[in-house]
């Protein structure tokens, strides 16, 4: 109903063309229509900075996460292959609310661009569609960017810190217990212990990190450092 009292929508973007879209899915199996995909989109177009837009949150909750990465990803490429315009910003906030792992490293690379070109706002807005994410990787790229830019640009530092937060808090932990889970493991297992590698021939070793952050290696069977 809301669909369809809205009516018809201006385009949005030169290189968006909702048609030619990938299809969202709602969770029950469901295909969104057309309609109610430029609905989302022009919803979302009205709210300023990457913040889902009420009504639109509606919808974001419903669609299938698993499936909508698709849709994400394009809309992503056509942002930045279109020039990334002010008025096209819209845009990441939808690709964080239904992106998944294939935009993180995307998005982590224009936030350094747009730092070098001095496009500190949309660098802040590239950081806070990481945090919507809500994925490991893309929080560790969020905790990464903060780490980098503790004081120049000013303010990214803040948003970046923020965002991680405000996923701390989604998840119900602390930042520390959030940046424990998010680290990069390297294969290495959840409980601490070493990472089995295979050396040829059959053979495997331990890769261990001492307490002085060397990396060790030790035979499993002879419980000796090699």
């Amino acid at each position: 109903r809301r669909v369809a009292r809205a009516g018809s929508s201006r385009a949005l973007a030169p290189w968006l063309d909702v048609a030619t879209l990938p299809k969202l899915r709602l969770a029950d199996g469901r295909d969104v229509p057309e309609s109610a995909v430029t609905w989302l989109l022009a919803r979302q177009a009205r709210v300023k900075g990457v913040r889902p837009d009420l009504d639109a949150a509606m919808l974001y909750g419903l669609v299938d996460r698993s499936t909508s990465g698709d849709l994400a990803l394009r809309l992503l490429e056509g942002f930045l292959r279109g020039g990334s315009m002010a008025e096209e910003g819209f845009v990441l906030t939808v690709v964080g609310k239904l992106g998944d792992q294939r935009v993180v490293a995307p998005l982590a690379r224009v936030v350094h661009e747009w730092v070098k070109d001095k496009r500190g706002v949309f660098a802040e807005y590239a950081v806070q569609a990481l945090g919507l994410l809500d994925i490991d990787s893309a929080l560790a790229a969020v905790d990464d960017i903060a780490l980098r830019y503790l004081q120049k640009p000013k303010g990214l530092n803040d948003v970046a810190t923020e965002a991680f937060a405000d996923a701390a808090e989604r998840r119900g932990l602390t930042v520390d217990e959030l940046r424990e889970r998010v680290v990069p493991r390297l294969g290495f297992p959840d409980d601490g212990g070493p990472r089995l590698v295979e050396v040829g021939g059959g053979a495997r070793l331990e890769v261990g990190i001492d307490d002085e952050l060397n990396v060790t290696l030790r035979d499993p069977v002879k419980r000796k450092l090699v």
